[in-house]
């Protein structure tokens, strides 16, 4: 009877060791198949012992499926078609899904450093925002030109106010040295020059004037200057910012600049072939 129980148990562990052993299939994406058993695997290889007796090392990326029992001919290629099924809906979900991404990026502006500066020489400080999106220093240099063009205007209508008061003044006071018949006595020279006196007398607030007036005209393209200057030097750093985007291709993202890839691809024959890629991406 014990002998029994220990054929029986014996029966049973040679059943499921094997089951263990070759009871496993491995399928690849080029629709290749391995039967033995898996001996680890995590996000990136999967290693297995063929029931050849080969280890085989496969890079996760090139595995389809792995199915813990032994499958035949039919069953292989029932589950290679349902993977393709699974596949091309993944493709297609993901082909809607960078479509829409490409839209969006389509809206977004591509950053250029003269884009800002243009702003800003419409409407100061514009420019500043635009590469900040903040209030504070863009309001301050618009404030300083507003407040600079403010009083450029105010010293011109000041020296325009004083020219037209000594036209008017210089107007009559040559009229009445040249109208008086003897002006006190004084020969005519005489009264001539004491009425260019009186007009230069009389010109000293309009020199004063155009004085005041030409210094807010400096300030004020300063100002102007200065803050376009600023943010020419503001838009160079938003663009050297600028996120570098990738392109997609084959299911794979390509940024801008250098490219280094490594992969393995098993062979039939147990090896693995290790495959490197180099190259160098520009987005136009």
């Amino acid at each position: 009877m014990i002998q029994k129980k220990l054929r029986i148990f014996g029966l049973l562990f040679v059943t499921l060791f094997s089951f263990s052993l070759f009871g496993e299939t491995v399928i690849l994406k080029n629709k290749q198949v391995f039967k033995g058993r898996v001996n680890s695997q995590n996000e990136y290889q999967l290693t297995m012992t063929t029931n050849e007796g080969k280890a085989i090392t496969f890079d996760k990326k090139t595995v389809l499926k792995v199915v813990y029992k032994d499958l035949n001919e039919v069953e292989v290629k029932k589950i290679i078609q349902e993977e393709e099924k699974k596949q091309e809906a993944k493709n297609l979900k993901e082909e809607k899904k960078e479509t829409t991404t490409t839209t969006d990026t389509k809206k977004e502006e591509k950053r250029r450093w003269w884009s800002p500066v243009w702003r800003s020489a419409i409407v100061p400080g514009w420019g500043v925002y635009h590469t900040s999106k903040k209030f504070v220093v863009p309001g301050l240099i618009f404030l300083a030109t507003a407040g600079a063009f403010s009083y450029a205007t105010s010293t011109n209508n000041e020296f325009n106010s004083a020219q037209s008061d000594y036209t008017g003044r210089s107007t009559f006071i040559s009229l009445a040295s040249l109208s008086s018949p003897t002006a006190g006595g004084a020969p005519d020279g005489t009264r001539i020059l004491l009425g260019a006196l009186i007009n230069e007398s009389f010109y000293q607030p309009v020199n004063s004037a155009a004085e005041t007036g030409n210094n807010a005209q400096r300030i004020l393209g300063a100002v102007y200057g200065l803050q376009l200057l600023y943010t020419a030097y503001l838009g160079r750093k938003w663009e050297k910012e600028a996120p570098k985007t990738a392109v997609i291709l084959n299911g794979k993202a390509i940024p801008e600049g250098w490219n280094f890839y490594a992969s393995q691809q098993p062979t039939i024959y147990g090896e693995t072939n290790k495959n490197y890629e180099i190259s160098y991406a520009f987005h136009y």
